[in-house]
């Protein structure tokens, strides 16, 4: 998608329902409980590294983890 043009293509609604915020702690991790018709239960988005680092280490990115069912 060219530079400027984002959100120009179709969206899809996979899932409705009700997020609940448990914790946000910025640059860290963020928990929470979705209830929707297809996605439900306890979540935690963990951050596992930082950008800026020159080298690539393991376990840079995000880790989504919960007790779920869908």
């Amino acid at each position: 998608m060219p530079h400027g043009h984002y959100g120009a293509r179709t969206v899809t609604i996979w899932d409705r329902g009700e997020l609940v915020i448990e914790n946000l702690r910025e640059n860290e991790k963020i928990l929470f409980e979705l209830s929707g018709n297809k996605m439900q239960g306890r979540y935690a988005l963990i951050k596992t590294g930082f950008r800026g680092r020159r080298r690539v280490q393991a376990g840079t990115g995000c880790c989504l983890s919960g007790n779920n069912s869908f």
